[in-house]
């Protein structure tokens, strides 16, 4: 019989595989009554039931920009199960209308519940970054030009003006400033320097959740219960949130996870972190 973390990570997989296969209404089906979408992190753009009259309408208008006219396969490095949580290390390869190759680095979030005897998706974010992937697409020069202006053709046609610009809103970020952050909270770790780690959190309380799932911790009760080394690779900003891909490595052993920094976008103070360790 499937166990608990089987079910939650075939939930998470019905995406992928609706993507695949192209089936839009599959696809649409596998998200609750009550869902939000941010895709990037950071994006303003509203993917939610909220306020429509049809509340499947945003998925679809979300379906068909991004979806319908591109072939999407996901390289998934490792499903990592906390509490109704899915997170997901992968790279997401997109031949762009068919034609042009873009690999995407991504940490995936999956919040899932169950409704009608199964789980679904309640959130997803998808934290990526949406000017390293503008970027890595524009440097193919001019074949990537009459791709870009399909996108921005399409983006108007499902999402209008306001929807276009609420998506360019991912390319605000906390960017390198806040990769430093992250770094500087590893090394006072690696230090075992509780006054270091508080400096550079919002406010001295409860914030580490390790893993998810679990009670937080306040700093001193976080650097008793972590006892290994940390490092960190793939280090992805998108809107207020930081994730990195880890091993903790504690007496010979390495246990590899995600970890999800929230940070003050104006004071780059860390006001939550969660890791996602199995």
């Amino acid at each position: 019989m499937p166990t608990t973390r089987a079910l939650l990570i075939d939930a998470a997989e019905q995406s992928p595989r609706a993507v695949k296969a192209q089936d839009k209404t599959a696809w649409i089906n596998i998200f609750a009554k009550q869902y939000h979408l941010e895709d990037p992190v950071g994006s303003k753009l509203k993917v939610s039931p909220e306020g429509e009259a049809d509340p499947l309408e945003p998925l679809s208008r979300f379906y068909d920009t991004f979806m319908a006219p591109n072939e999407i396969e996901f390289d998934v490095r490792r499903d990592l199960v906390c509490g109704n949580h899915v997170m997901r290390d992968l790279t997401l390869h997109v031949k762009m209308a068919g034609k042009l190759d873009s690999f995407v680095p991504m940490h995936l979030l999956y919040e899932l519940v169950e409704e009608e005897g199964r789980y679904k998706i309640s959130r997803l974010e998808a934290h990526w970054e949406f000017e390293a992937t503008n970027k890595a697409v524009m440097s193919h020069g001019f074949s990537a030009l009459p791709i870009m202006l399909g996108m921005t053709k399409r983006m108007i046609k499902h999402l209008g003006w306001r929807g276009m610009l609420a998506f360019g809103a991912s390319s605000k970020t906390v960017g390198e400033a806040g990769k430093q952050q992250v770094q500087a909270f590893v090394e006072a770790l690696s230090q075992r320097d509780p006054a270091a780690l508080i400096a550079l959190l919002e406010q001295d309380s409860a914030v580490v959740h390790l893993p998810f799932g679990e009670p937080p911790l306040k700093i001193e009760q976080f650097l008793a219960e972590m006892q290994g080394t940390l490092s960190l690779n793939k280090i992805l900003a998108a809107g207020n949130r930081i994730t990195a891909s880890i091993a903790v490595t504690e007496q010979g052993q390495s246990r590899e996870g995600v970890v999800l920094f929230r940070l003050n976008a104006k004071t780059l103070k860390i006001q939550e972190v969660y890791f996602y360790l199995e």
